[in-house]
């Protein structure tokens, strides 16, 4: 289900609107354990990737096409450090939708700084997230708790949304730290 404009010049209907997506993201369990895949920089292989039990997370899907996938990674890059810093236990993975590695790696070359330092390069296996999430909207920031269950969803880019995801990240490490 992509979220995009309407096609008609009518209002969107309820079902085609950044919060509708997100309310019905809330409380799913993301199927994190099975669907991701890592780069591993000594063999040059994609190898399945185990995401650690952590008390809280920040899960971003992001697409090389995306313009705003892009224009929003300073933004998550400068939240990821205050996050890390104030809360030890916080995860954060960057998952990009992709089907050509190539165009992938091609844009990493040229954007070394893209990814947060010591992030490793996540891929969707047969973009089973997004299938599970019934979406395909890119950006789409999830914060999820320990038992990976989605608690915020931001679809769309979160510049304009810092302090909401500010916000949800103080309430929900209260409760889980």
């Amino acid at each position: 289900m992509a979220l995009s404009a309407a096609t008609t010049a009518a209002s969107p209907s309820p079902s085609q609107t950044p919060a509708w997506a997100e309310s019905q993201l809330l409380s799913r369990r993301l199927p994190l354990s099975a669907g991701l895949l890592a780069w591993d920089r000594e063999s040059k292989t994609w190898q399945p990737y185990q995401v650690a039990a952590s008390r809280l997370a920040l899960i971003n899907l992001w697409s090389v096409e995306c313009g705003p996938c892009r224009a929003e990674m300073p933004t998550l890059r400068a939240m990821l450090a205050a996050f890390q810093k104030n809360f030890p236990s916080f995860g954060f993975l960057i998952v990009a939708e992709t089907q050509d590695d190539r165009e992938l790696f091609q844009f990493l070359r040229t954007h070394e700084d893209f990814l947060p330092k010591n992030t490793p390069i996540l891929k969707v296996r047969g973009e089973r997230i997004q299938h599970e999430l019934a979406t395909s909207t890119v950006p789409l920031t999830l914060l999820v708790d320990r038992g990976q269950v989605v608690r915020h969803a931001f679809v769309g880019s979160i510049v304009s949304r810092r302090s909401e995801l500010v916000s949800a990240v103080e309430r929900l490490s209260q409760v889980t730290e």
